[in-house]
């Protein structure tokens, strides 16, 4: 009976579909942008999230301490630096060592020609545990001036990135929302047309005592499969759109970190998958109602 049923509504969809066919169109090219733009969206949100957790583990803030300090006194500092909960680590740099490595870097301006006396001071990089709390991390540090003589850090670079990824999620929500209404009524609009064009027919089956479920069904059928259709067409264009960005980076910017893992990326792709007849059937739900009242 439930698949008799189920094999009705189908035929009966489209049909019903068959005699829209540019509302049919126009909806399915509709939630197939609107879906793409949302799996854009959660692409970019997870790569961000990605590139702020590796600019997280590579962004550090030097610690210079003061001339002359007793090496003792450089060793509290840096396990109380340590300590602090902001801190993931705290790495002494000897400023022998580190005059060596800077000439040996830049060999090419002939250093020792130039400098006679090691111009470096001893210092401390610390690796912070979050970006975000960059910030409060230095004005901390500031208040350890009898040890720590200058702070470090590219901190206009760290909060430019949290901003801008603030922003971009803020702007991709409001266009994935936007979207996904103007979808949606489409949709509604496409399965009203349909309903219109079939009124005498539904009419005939309420007189004829057809249930509620019976005369929905086909209008809720219409809309999934407007929906299942977008999402698809969405999907197709995700994976091998994306499957191109990520090679492009895989060739010009190898160490990039880029979402690449396919378990991520299916996940994605099922949200759209799902997302698409979800929505048409909340559409055709709607347009239901307020056209039959039922």
């Amino acid at each position: 009976m439930i698949f008799s049923n189920i094999k009705f509504f189908i035929y009966e969809a489209i049909i019903g579909l068959n005699r829209s066919r540019l509302m049919f169109l126009t909806s399915i090219a509709t939630i197939a942008v609107s879906l793409t733009v949302f799996g854009f969206f959660i692409l970019v949100s997870l790569n961000l999230h990605s590139i702020s957790n590796y600019m997280s583990s590579k962004f550090e803030i030097l610690v210079t301490v003061q001339e002359n300090l007793p090496q003792q006194d450089i060793k509290r500092l840096r396990a109380k630096l340590s300590r602090m909960p902001l801190v993931h680590s705290a790495t002494f740099v000897d400023k022998d060592k580190a005059w060596a490595e800077f000439k040996k870097k830049y060999t090419h301006l002939e250093l020792a020609n130039l400098i006679d006396v090691n111009p470096l001071p001893h210092s401390i990089t610390l690796q912070v545990v979050e970006l975000n709390e960059v910030k409060g991390l230095v004005a901390s540090l500031k208040k350890e001036t009898p040890t720590i003589d200058d702070i470090i850090y590219s901190g206009d670079l760290s909060e430019k990135l949290i901003v801008f990824a603030k922003y971009s999620q803020i702007i991709g929500l409001c266009l994935v929302g936007f979207l996904l209404l103007a979808t949606l009524l489409i949709i509604i609009n496409t399965i009203r047309l349909t309903v219109l064009a079939r009124i005498e027919e539904v009419t005939i089956m309420q007189l004829v005592g057809a249930t509620n479920g019976l005369i929905r069904g086909p209008f809720l059928f219409e809309g999934m499969i407007i929906g299942l259709i977008g999402a698809l067409t969405a999907n197709l264009i995700l994976y091998f759109g994306y499957q191109y960005i990520t090679q492009v980076f895989f060739e010009f910017a190898p160490y990039f970190p880029i979402v690449s893992d396919k378990a991520i990326v299916f996940t994605v792709l099922l949200i759209v998958g799902a997302s698409g007849p979800l929505i048409g059937l909340l559409g055709s739900n709607i347009s239901i109602s307020r056209s039959l009242k039922l």
